[in-house]
Order: structure tokens, then sequence, then C-alpha cells
């Protein structure tokens, strides 16, 4: 949604961003540039060295947008930096979306972390959210 692109501006952290699917990874950071916006694309297919590169970048402050696969940002990636998490793509089982939520919720001074769950209108997609929000208690 073209309403929250701005918000990488308006953020003092890193933002990270997951789908399920590389190609969606690239079309969002192409989407994304054409608003003006700089974001860093990280996939299982991502080399080992650029990847080293691009944690320390994140690490260092240099990255504000990171899109990344699900299953390559759940388990152990950590940013403290980590500050907005756009969910992207439909997360049903609780246990990998807690995973997920957990790269933004590790502490790091003045962070006020914040989840945008985007909600397609198409019945099993509204179940997936429904199922999202009970876990995350909200």
């Amino acid at each position: 949604r073209r309403e929250n692109a701005g918000e990488p501006n308006r953020s003092e952290n890193t933002i990270l961003v997951v789908s399920d699917r590389v190609r969606h990874c690239e079309e969002l950071a192409e989407l994304l540039k054409e608003l003006g916006v700089t974001a860093r694309v990280l996939t299982g297919a991502t080399p080992a060295e650029e990847r080293t590169e691009l944690v320390k970048a994140l690490q260092r402050g240099e990255v504000r947008v990171l899109i990344s696969t699900v299953q390559l940002i759940g388990e152990g990636f950590d940013c403290p930096g980590l500050d907005s998490l756009f969910l992207t793509t439909p997360i049903k089982f609780s246990g990998r979306l807690l995973q997920v939520v957990g790269r933004i919720l590790r502490p790091a001074a003045g962070k006020r972390p914040r989840v945008y769950d985007y909600v397609d209108p198409v019945g099993v997609l509204t179940h997936s959210a429904r199922s999202r929000a009970l876990a995350l208690n909200c």
C-alpha cells in the first residue's frame, strides 16, 4: 500500500519487510525504489559473503529497509535496530509468526516496535489474519 511507503522516512531505525517468495521480495524492493526508498533484499540465494556484509551494514545503521523471506529471517537472525515489521505474506502458524515478530522485539534504547499486517479480503487470508491477531493478542 502506497500510504505506508513513506514509513522508512519517519523511522529512526531499520524496517523489516517479510514475504514467503523471493520474487515478491524483489518486486517490493523495486516498488520502494520507484518511491525513492532504498531497500536491500536478503534471501537464501544471497551469497554468504554478501549476507554477512548486509548484516554488518544493518548493525551500523547503513541500511534502513530490509526485505527478506520468512524462511531466512525466522530463526537465528539478530539485529537489535529493527523496529518495524511489515508482514506482506499470510502467516497462520503462531510459532512462525512469533519468530518473525521476535526480530523487532530485540531490546534497543528508545525503540518502539511496530507491526504492520496487510490483509487481503479473501476468505482464507482473512482467517489467517485473525489467527495472527490472536497470536499477537491484538
